[in-house]
């Protein structure tokens, strides 16, 4: 990763991961054809972290842009580090090609991602939207082979995660902030009528003091607590600046002002606590929301036989490769409050995998 090499934290397995990535989930008033742009833009400015999913339905946009900046030379395949979530077609299904549901296992599920890395088709795993019990229970389990590389939840001025921070670094796994700069409130998953974290007044004070935007200032907060953090925008402007956060410091006094600012506020909808199928686990879920498969990977090589396939139904041959891997070892249920393109929502287990080049 030429272009992020400074800018890139170790992971517990040895790989590295760019510490700011570029979000592309768009509300529908944004084009597909603007998210591919954004995305070109956001390469040519030095993004190598890219965090995508099925869900956005922008998939195709995310792969030609990459695409596109390989081909004119500005990248390479191995420069680039992408995350994106699955949907529907990874699940198993049974003769009549239904998704089957059923009870999900954690720790069974986690021996199955597992495999997956020992049998070379992926280099890393992790987790996203899991809290220290959940961690636990991985971490404790008999037989365990890989830790979690990463935790990728909510984090921002108004939900710090402090403690969740705390233990993660403790056990050697990166915690990765999503909503930084807050969220769509169009999205039908997030909280509406919330604070605007980049009008809060305090933050501004302190901007204006480095002469940086609030953005700016609410992304280095984070980068310097230890976390890896996702940017999102579709202004060429904005893009550029959310990159420039290398290049100045927040004083002791800054970060504890900024420290001062939480009040444990989530903007995305907590209501998939009750989707999970068993009990037991269902306790456990106190401190986190949903649970989503999170794929990491150098995305160019499934891309370049995705378009091929999309003619006959196929996602690629990544996706291929981890259903037939995973399919004796992991079980699904519906969950009602969420479309079906989520499914995945009670795997609970992230996957970050690295494609050879």
């Amino acid at each position: 990763m030429r272009a992020m090499r400074h800018f890139s934290v170790k992971l517990n397995d040895g790989h590295s991961m760019p510490i700011l990535g570029f979000g592309t989930s768009a509300p529908a008033k944004v084009a597909k054809s603007k998210v591919e742009e954004a995305l070109e833009r956001a390469i040519d400015v030095g993004y190598r972290h890219i965090d995508s999913a099925y869900l956005y339905l922008n998939e195709e946009e995310i792969g030609r842009a990459i695409r596109k900046k390989i081909a004119n030379g500005t990248v390479k395949r191995d420069d680039i580090f992408c995350t994106s979530k699955p949907g529907e077609e990874i699940l198993p299904k049974d003769t009549d090609g239904k998704p089957i549901f059923d009870a999900v296992d954690l720790c069974t599920t986690w021996e199955a991602l597992e495999k997956c890395k020992e049998a070379g088709l992926v280099k890393s795993i992790g987790v996203s939207n899991f809290n220290c019990k959940q961690l636990e229970m991985i971490l404790n389990k008999p037989g365990l082979k890989y830790k979690p590389v990463c935790n990728q939840v909510e984090c921002h001025l108004y939900l710090n995660q402090s403690k969740l921070l705390d233990f993660c670094k403790s056990k050697d796994i990166v915690l990765t902030a999503y909503g930084v700069l807050g969220s769509d409130p169009e999205k039908e998953w997030v909280t509406k009528n919330y604070p605007v974290i980049l009008e809060d007044p305090v933050l501004n004070v302190i901007a204006e003091k480095h002469q940086r935007t609030a953005a700016q200032v609410a992304l280095r907060y984070q980068l310097q607590r230890g976390l890896v953090v996702l940017a999102k925008s579709f202004t060429e402007k904005r893009i550029q600046e959310n990159f420039q956060v290398f290049d100045f410091q927040l004083t002791p006094e800054d970060m504890k002002t900024l420290d001062g600012l939480n009040r444990n506020l989530r903007y995305f909808k907590d209501t998939y606590r009750n989707s999970v199928s068993t009990p037991a686990l269902r306790s456990q879920l106190a401190e986190s929301w949903f649970l989503v498969v999170l794929l990491s990977f150098y995305i160019c090589k499934m891309f370049q036989t995705a378009s091929s396939e999309a003619s006959s139904g196929r996602r690629g041959t990544l996706e291929s490769s981890i259903t037939e891997a995973s399919k004796p070892h992991v079980r699904f249920k519906l969950p009602g409050c969420w479309p079906s393109s989520w499914l995945a929502v009670n795997l609970h287990i992230a996957l970050i995998s690295q494609l050879e080049g």
